[in-house]
C-alpha cells in the first residue's frame, strides 16, 4: 500500500544526503588555528604599517619656521645677548656674572647695543650665538645676519627657511631658521 507519503528513510536521504548507516558528507570548516593565524598576521601587518607610515615632523613648515625666526628676533632685540644677570656667573662659577670686567668678556647687551659698532659686535658675538642657540629648538638650525657680521650657519640652498627682520637703531638684523 502506497500512501504517497515518503517513509522515514527516504526523508532522511532527501534532507541530509546520507542514507542510514553511511557517513554524512564532509562540510568545509576552517580550522580555528588557521583563523587565529590569519588574525595574528593581520594585526602584525597593521602594527608594521603604523610604525612605517610616520606623520611629518610638526613645526617645520614655512609658517612655523617664520614664527620661530620672529620669536628669536624679538627676544634678541629686547633682552641681553647672554644669559641674564648674576645667575649666569653662578652657573659658571664666576662671581661677576656677565658684566664686562675689562678683559673683553661679553656684557650681555641687548642686540641693538651689541651691533652698534664692529668692536661691540666682536665682543658680543659669542653671547649672541649662545643666546640664539638656546632659543632655537635642537632640531632646527639658525643664522643671524647683522651689519657687522654673522652668527650661526648659512642656510643651505633648497632648504625651507623661515626669516624675520628686526630693524634697530644700529641696523637691520635678519634671523633665519631652518631644518
Amino acid at each position: 500500500m502506497d500512501s504517497g507519503a515518503p517513509d522515514d528513510a527516504a526523508a532522511r536521504v532527501a534532507l541530509d544526503g546520507a542514507t542510514e548507516g553511511s557517513t554524512p558528507p564532509s562540510r568545509g570548516q576552517l580550522s580555528l588555528s588557521a583563523v587565529e593565524a590569519a588574525i595574528g598576521v593581520a594585526f602584525v601587518l597593521a602594527l608594521a604599517t603604523a610604525f612605517t607610515v610616520v606623520p611629518p615632523d610638526p613645526g617645520t613648515g614655512a609658517a612655523d619656521l617664520d614664527a620661530y625666526a620672529t620669536d628669536v628676533a624679538t627676544v634678541l632685540g629686547n633682552e641681553g645677548g647672554a644669559v641674564l644677570g648674576d645667575e649666569a656667573g653662578a652657573m659658571f662659577g664666576d662671581e661677576a656674572g656677565t658684566e664686562d670686567d675689562g678683559d673683553g668678556n661679553a656684557t650681555g647687551a641687548p642686540l641693538p647695543a651689541a651691533i652698534a659698532t664692529p668692536e661691540t659686535f666682536a665682543a658680543e658675538r659669542e653671547a649672541i650665538d649662545a643666546r640664539t642657540d638656546a632659543l632655537v629648538p635642537d632640531r632646527l638650525r639658525y643664522h643671524v645676519r647683522t651689519p657687522h657680521g654673522d652668527v650661526g650657519t648659512e642656510p643651505p640652498s633648497g632648504a625651507t627657511v623661515g626669516r624675520a627682520a628686526l630693524h634697530t637703531r644700529n641696523g637691520r638684523v635678519v634671523v633665519a631658521v631652518w631644518r
